[in-house]
């Protein structure tokens, strides 16, 4: 796959394009932490993947987190939030319905836990995240910092990151 990105989203000190902020354009989305305008290095020995888990069956709850559907699951104050359909930039990056994007607890009116960067080239990449409930329930805001590759999948630095998932219905 080809992945062009304009200059105005390289980021400076890198590089490269950054792209798991909340105000980003689908184009930009399609280039998810990938390096712009270099041909892919060789594949990275396997790293360990979030397993999918099967579709609860009733009972879920169902989210948007940047144009996804996501799917929470509750089992005491443990909570995960998995894609139900996942954006076209996700599935770029391998992303797949039932893939976990967040596992974690909830403390009173917060959430805390691991979250995801996902890359087609690198793999994922977990994260700690953690952030209020809001507006009643229906908003779930969790920040962190998330790692920043190179096109050798290596760690040069980190970002700022901020998940937004908005409660949409409940089966």
């Amino acid at each position: 796959m080809t992945v062009l990105c304009s200059p105005s989203v390289r980021a400076a000190a890198f590089g490269f394009c950054l792209f798991h902020v909340l105000s980003i354009t689908s184009a930009q989305a399609q280039c998810y932490f990938l390096e712009c305008g270099s041909p892919p290095p060789p594949a990275p020995a396997p790293s360990p993947t979030p397993q999918p888990m099967p579709l609860p069956s009733s009972g879920r709850s169902y989210w948007n987190h940047n144009g996804s559907v996501m799917y929470l699951v509750v089992s005491g104050n443990k909570r995960e939030f998995y894609y139900h359909r996942p954006r076209q930039g996700m599935i770029e990056e391998g992303v797949r319905s039932g893939t976990l994007l967040f596992s974690g607890y909830v403390s009173g009116n917060s959430y805390q836990g691991v979250a995801y960067f996902f890359s087609a080239r690198c793999g994922p990449r977990p994260y700690n995240v953690n952030g209020p409930v809001q507006e009643n329930g229906g908003r779930v805001t969790m920040a962190g910092a998330g790692t920043v590759i190179n096109d050798r999948c290596q760690l040069v630095g980190t970002i700022n990151d901020t998940l937004v998932f908005d409660f949409l219905y409940k089966e």
